[in-house]
């Protein structure tokens, strides 16, 4: 024998953000609708959670974020690029964070890898930034390039 149906009362949406049609959990939910559009859309969506997981492992999306640290993405760019709170990135490097939401993991993972500059650490409190977008400043290329010919002077020498 089925149920008593407790719904039967069409109710439409009237949010003043978006007015969505029968048919969506929103209206069954919110709006406490029970046309039978909505109450499927209910019964699917109960459906859908009980059966899908919604986590999955952290190990890729932890490679990805070490990628695009490496790559000098910082992860208040990776919040503004996906709409996330800073917090919620800095949650994942948590030894305790064993899994991570399907929809956090694409978002992650769909950002654009830069691509890979020469870059070296220099103590100049001016050229940091600089190295970071453009390589090594033409200062400290030329301090490099005259070390490595006194270091093979210095070689000859002894030879």
């Amino acid at each position: 024998m089925p149920a008593h149906r407790t719904r039967t009362r069409t109710v439409d949406c009237d949010c003043t953000t978006f007015q969505r049609h029968h048919g969506t959990v929103h209206t069954y939910t919110l709006h406490r609708c029970g046309c039978v559009p909505c109450r499927q859309a209910a019964v699917r969506d109960a459906r859908e959670r009980r059966t899908a997981s919604r986590t999955i492992p952290i190990g890729p999306t932890l490679d990805r974020l070490e990628l695009l640290a490496q790559r000098g993405v910082t992860l208040r760019q990776i919040a503004l690029y996906t709409g996330r709170a800073y917090p919620t990135l800095v949650g994942l490097h948590r030894p305790s964070a064993q899994r991570v939401g399907r929809d956090l993991a694409a978002e992650v993972a769909s950002i654009p890898i830069p691509p890979e500059k020469p870059y070296r650490e220099c103590a100049a409190v001016g050229c940091h930034r600089i190295h970071r977008a453009r390589g090594l400043c033409q200062m400290h290329l030329q301090r490099l390039e005259r070390r490595a010919a006194s270091a093979q002077r210095a070689q000859r020498a002894a030879a």
